[in-house]
């Protein structure tokens, strides 16, 4: 079912500043603050609940997240954090995908793709 409200970003590091010719690609993370419907929420909260994740990328705190976004991806390497580890609901294989409540049925996810 999708989402009732998504902002998303596929966003690669180093980011690409379209000048010479581009380097190697070091990460690439989607980055996406959700509102579930339905049953969505259940789903994601019943997926195993992470320790200490490593912490995202501080580049990856993009500009268009909320403060409270960014927060809760910071809290969620910090210990006693809240994350989910939802890699078993990707399409893709993902290295890493996390996903941190923020309120009653918002989310904000991180899933990393390629890594060091």
């Amino acid at each position: 079912m999708p989402p009732a409200a998504a902002r998303f970003e596929i966003a690669t590091l180093p980011e690409r500043n379209d000048e010479g010719v581009p380097g190697p690609t070091d990460y690439v993370a989607l980055i996406a603050a959700i509102r579930p419907q339905g049953p969505d929420n259940a789903i994601i909260a019943n997926q195993p609940r992470i320790g200490e994740a490593a912490a995202v990328p501080e580049a990856f705190l993009r500009a268009w997240l909320s403060e409270a976004e960014k927060d809760a991806l910071q809290r969620a390497a910090a210990p006693g954090g809240t994350a989910y580890n939802i890699r078993a609901l990707t399409s893709q294989a993902a290295k890493r995908a996390i996903a941190v409540p923020l309120n009653a049925g918002e989310w904000v996810l991180y899933i990393e793709y390629v890594a060091p």
